[in-house]
């Protein structure tokens, strides 16, 4: 069978604690035919040295070093350096099965289509003096299988849509090369910058697959991109959740063939908006008031959508209703009351 070259990208930044983990499960791959770019992200701990030190022992490591620019850069970077005409990506942090990239381009070369997705299993690293025991969570199964169902465009851009089945990982899936050629990372996202971009990738894919293996191994720790509590944090995850999702809203409105999947747009930008805007006036000081301004721009040009039940509870749709007709009083409530 043909065994065309698989290319794989590892944005890395301060990481050197979980990188050997990460490289160590992709050179040991069943499939051979891969090269591996470590994209060190300005790091400032042991993590250039690490890379630099396995590109000496496996040809097939490659290692680009770069000032600080944020994993969307770190892949931007990466697609521009690959060789092969498959492509995957992987977080520093997390790891692989050994079979995973044998099964899921097998399969993908077979069925001819354009990604192929499969499960992922929550680990968590818990500490017991100095010894470490890591916990792992299945989804779905923790059987090993090569079988997938096949999608067609509209089925795969309706599934990552919908945000239930299929989420918009980067790296639970191997894409062909030729679907990044008009795709845009978004620069300086801390948080869903998947989200922005993997409908567009589903949408310029003629079909996908899905496997039914938990392959990817994705690390739940503090101090990632995704756990990071402190306040600058929290004010840019508000802004960067409420990019995306008006993004995907706006997609979505644009493409008459999943506007079946648009009230529920429409519900997701309100949710999250409503939610935002609790946090924002309670820390009106951190946020820039024409941020604020769109945001509540956004909420009412959706003022008159049919809300749906798992987004909205009685209390929720009470507040809705408020920041609609009498904003004052939605203000005082979410000010003074603490609603949440």
């Amino acid at each position: 069978m043909n065994k065309p070259l698989l290319s794989i990208i590892v944005p890395c930044y301060n990481v050197a604690s979980f990188l050997p983990r990460c490289i160590e499960s992709l050179i040991k791959q069943t499939y051979v035919n891969v090269e591996i770019l470590l994209i060190d992200d300005g790091s400032t701990d042991d993590t250039p040295i690490l890379c630099d030190q396995y590109a000496k022992v496996d040809s097939r490591v490659k290692v680009i070093h770069q000032e600080n620019h944020g994993s969307s850069a770190s892949r931007e970077i990466g697609l521009k350096h690959i060789e092969g005409d498959f492509v995957t990506f992987v977080d520093a942090d997390d790891w692989v099965h050994p079979d995973m990239y044998s099964i899921m381009t097998q399969d993908l070369i077979e069925s001819k289509a354009d990604i192929a997705q499969c499960g992922v299993c929550d680990t968590y690293i818990h500490t017991y003096g100095n010894e470490s025991q890591i916990e792992y969570k299945h989804r779905i199964t923790d059987k090993i299988t090569s079988d997938y169902q096949i999608y067609n465009k509209i089925s795969g851009v309706l599934k990552i849509l919908d945000d239930k089945e299929w989420q918009s990982y980067m790296w639970n899936k191997i894409y062909r090369k030729k679907l990044f050629d008009n795709i845009q990372f978004p620069k300086g996202r801390g948080l869903d910058e998947d989200l922005s971009v993997m409908h567009l990738i589903f949408h310029n894919a003629s079909s996908s697959i899905y496997i039914n293996s938990e392959f990817y191994y994705y690390l739940h720790r503090e101090g990632s991109i995704c756990s990071s509590i402190d306040k600058a944090s929290l004010v840019k995850k508000t802004i960067d959740r409420n990019t995306a999702r008006w993004e995907r809203y706006q997609f979505t409105l644009s493409h008459e063939e999943y506007h079946e999947m648009l009230c529920k747009m429409q519900n997701i930008v309100v949710s999250v908006g409503l939610q935002s805007l609790r946090f924002i006036y309670k820390n009106q000081s951190f946020f820039d008031k024409q941020f604020i301004s769109t945001l509540k721009n956004r909420l009412l040009s959706l003022s008159k959508i049919k809300l749906m039940p798992e987004f909205f509870s009685k209390m929720k749709k009470i507040e809705w209703f408020l920041f609609r007709y009498s904003f004052p009083l939605y203000y005082f409530a979410v000010k003074k009351l603490n609603i949440n």
